[in-house]
């Protein structure tokens, strides 16, 4: 489909672009506060046109979005009484925080982890966890993990194949958009239809 491979040029010319990296940097960042969309296509854009500059991408990414995870949580900490009628509007319903702080309860760790590492969105855990006061070592060290093996595998199956990835993007670039909204999909179904009614 032409779109489709308009989304590819887009995004192998910003991969290439100078400060791609930093551009990645920033938008992993607010994507763990705000920002609604992953940054997996940006890092997998700059993997693709760059395969040398994958691990030093990664851990620029896996750092930004642990930093934007850190001052969420310290926004919901501090400001929690004026962010959460805001937010009980966009991401879920009161009675819902409930079960949220259940979960940290319960495992904390765990809890972000996944929130880390899955589709669903990460600035949820991040938000719910400085508002609930989650320990915050077990905080950080559940999105360093998270986050860690989510860019990890991206950018370290770049690093050791990256000219026989950008290979097999480059014939079936359609079906790895489609798979990967699939999995997006899938992550949003579950926080629209599960956690969020």
């Amino acid at each position: 489909m032409t779109y489709l491979r308009q989304l590819k040029d887009w995004l192998l010319k910003l991969g290439a672009h100078p400060k791609a990296i930093w551009i990645l940097g920033v938008m992993s960042y607010f994507e763990a506060i705000i920002m609604p969309l992953p940054v997996d296509p940006i890092l997998v854009g700059v993997c693709t046109a760059k395969p040398k500059n994958s691990i030093k991408a990664t851990i620029i990414t896996v750092v930004t979005s642990v930093l934007g995870a850190l001052s969420a949580y310290a926004i919901a900490f501090f400001f929690w009484p004026s962010i959460q009628p805001w937010l009980e509007g966009w991401l879920l319903k009161p009675e819902h925080w409930v079960q949220i702080q259940a979960f940290y309860q319960k495992g904390g760790f765990w809890f972000v982890f996944l929130g880390g590492f899955t589709p669903l969105p990460f600035k949820l855990f991040a938000l719910s966890a400085g508002a609930f006061g989650a320990p915050l070592f077990l905080f950080f060290l559940g999105a360093l993990c998270g986050r860690g093996l989510r860019f990890g595998i991206i950018g370290g199956l770049f690093h050791f194949f990256g000219s026989q990835i950008r290979e097999s993007i480059d014939r079936h670039f359609d079906k790895v958009v489609w798979i990967s909204s699939g999995l997006l999909t899938m992550g949003l179904c579950f926080y629209f239809f599960v956690l969020k009614h």
